[in-house]
């Protein structure tokens, strides 16, 4: 696959699912904060956006895991949101309880409170268009990421809040487990899988159906819903998506 237009305000290449399918797949297998941070500079950058910040949550009564963001702003993701600017510190806040995206443009101005009108920071002068969205882990961790345009052309930041809108959720979902990955480091399972269970996960990861899968394996539909229920539980996670993924990072599946 050619590489993407990854030019400014550049209108959204045909093969763009494909593109950020790609990209999706470098998150999953980054190795280090530094790996995924470039894998998501490369994503907002196709989006049309030229840089993003990631706020991270773990679950209640943690402490929250060193870095606790990331982000490709001047200053890195040692700074709080606030640190970077009045406007940011806003849309990470409002994202965070929101089901859907929070989006500041010349078009959506961030409505802030009349006390942030002072003392602008040199990011809120220079924010032409953001957008957040929220993302959550079974563990109850939380993240937020904001993709954002700096110095940018009003038409083209319209744009690249469309194209957000229709790829940011399985990017910040993805970003933010394998941020949650490194950050935690390897889990260990509860117990090893069996063997019968990596079998059903081999065909999951494949993209069967648990008809399909007990169909191939000999075994009812109920079964197959069963094993995965077990190793989801045994792996830790909510879902087949995150199993899978966790398989792989452990070295259980093949990536």
């Amino acid at each position: 696959m050619s590489s993407p237009d990854l030019s400014l305000g550049a209108a959204i290449p045909a093969d763009a699912p494909s593109a950020l399918a790609t990209l999706l797949g470098d998150i999953d297998r980054a190795q280090d904060i530094d790996g995924l941070a470039g894998a998501v500079c490369t994503a907002a950058r196709l989006l049309g956006f030229n840089h993003f910040y990631l706020r991270y949550k773990g679950p209640p009564g943690s402490a929250p895991p060193q870095p606790a963001s990331l982000t490709s702003l001047p200053g890195g993701a040692s700074l709080a949101p606030e640190a970077h600017g009045e406007a940011l510190a806003a849309l990470v806040v409002k994202a965070r309880d929101s089901l859907v995206p929070v989006v500041c443009s010349s078009g959506q101005p961030l409505l802030l409170p009349a006390s942030d009108s002072v003392a602008r920071a040199e990011l809120d002068r220079r924010l032409t268009a953001a957008i957040a969205f929220s993302a959550s882990m079974p563990s109850r961790e939380v993240g937020t990421l904001a993709l954002l345009s700096l110095d940018g052309m009003p038409g083209d930041d319209e744009a690249a809040i469309c194209r957000a809108r229709l790829f940011g959720p399985a990017l910040t979902q993805s970003v933010l487990d394998r941020f949650c990955a490194l950050v935690r480091g390897p889990s260990v399972p509860e117990a090893a899988l069996t063997a019968r269970e990596l079998e059903v996960l081999r065909w999951v990861a494949q993209g069967k159906t648990s008809w399909e899968a007990g169909q191939i394996l000999g075994i009812s539909e109920h079964g197959i819903s069963h094993h995965m229920r077990n190793v989801m539980r045994k792996l830790g996670v909510g879902n087949r998506l995150q199993a899978v993924r966790t398989a792989i990072a452990m070295g259980l599946l093949p990536g």
